[in-house]
């Protein structure tokens, strides 16, 4: 097994981290734990804590409210060849700063194989793949024997600590994916690159 990324975070730690600019739009559902499965990927994509990349986007005003008067993430960057600049950020290697994250496509994979291969060729041009469906989002993150895994942020559906397990071990393929993700609805790949200057 070989991990991509080395800090693994659920959701579901973050039930008092709130995706907003300020504490006056605070609400149930902006909390990272409610509507954060996406800005968990993301965080996991940088190593660095959700918690902190939060503190540090509110500060560039980065949290928007959608139609409905939520203020949250809105999955940005999320129209393809947008990007978002983070000056700076903590992370356990250090000062991360001047960070630009761009979205480079959006795909969808109808079948295992052709995800398996898409990934392969993304990986090789050093970008990073966040996936799933219109209800939740997870991050391609290493490889397996002879496919690739994904980490779930969403650790509330069964056993949370055995949850953590699987997702540590490698366990949720891109088979476990599409059984899981890929049954009503199609599997979608937002492919991002990350420059840093630090």
């Amino acid at each position: 097994m070989q991990n991509w990324y080395h800090f693994y975070q659920s959701q579901c730690w973050y039930r008092n981290t709130y995706l907003v600019n300020n504490h006056d739009d605070v609400e149930e559902l902006n909390n990272i734990y409610n509507s954060g499965c996406h800005f968990i990927c993301m965080a996991m994509m940088l190593n660095v804590s959700a918690a902190v990349l939060a503190s540090e986007l509110s500060k560039i005003y980065y949290f928007e409210k959608d139609e409905t008067g939520l203020v949250w993430d809105k999955n940005k960057p999320n129209k393809k060849g947008d990007s978002i600049f983070i000056p700076l950020l903590y992370a356990q290697q250090g000062v991360i700063e001047n960070i630009t994250i761009t979205l480079v496509d959006t795909i969808v994979k109808n079948d295992i194989v052709s995800a398996i291969q898409f990934i392969e060729e993304k990986h090789e041009e050093g970008l990073h793949l966040i996936c799933g469906n219109s209800s939740h989002s997870l991050l391609i993150s290493g490889e397996v024997e002879d496919t690739y895994f994904v980490w779930d942020p969403d650790t509330s559906w069964n056993n949370e600590a055995e949850l953590i397990r699987k997702n540590l071990a490698g366990e949720h393929s891109i088979q476990w994916l599409y059984s899981n993700y890929g049954v009503e609805e199609e599997v979608e790949f937002w492919v991002y690159s990350v420059k840093i200057c630090t």
